[in-house]
């Protein structure tokens, strides 16, 4: 008898760091907590730790990064 081996594996999206996200974009932890708070910037909460999707962040960057100054002018 034949044994049949699947290699269905979704595909494993791309996931960027706070920290990441940070020095690409340069902006400081506050404006990316303000921006997701908002509902601006998509993330997936894993424990403590925001991480992002590297598609979404491309999408976003290609319509124009969020600023900060929208959300809330002063600090970052």
């Amino acid at each position: 008898m034949k044994s049949h081996s699947y290699k269905t594996q979704a595909p494993v999206a791309q996931l960027i760091t706070d920290q990441q996200l940070q020095a690409r974009w340069q902006r400081c932890d506050v404006t990316l907590w303000r921006l997701r708070k908002a509902g601006l910037l998509p993330f997936i909460q894993i424990g403590r730790h925001p991480r992002y999707n590297l598609a979404d962040i491309l999408d976003l960057e290609a319509s124009g990064v969020p600023a900060s100054s929208r959300i809330r002018p002063g600090t970052c």
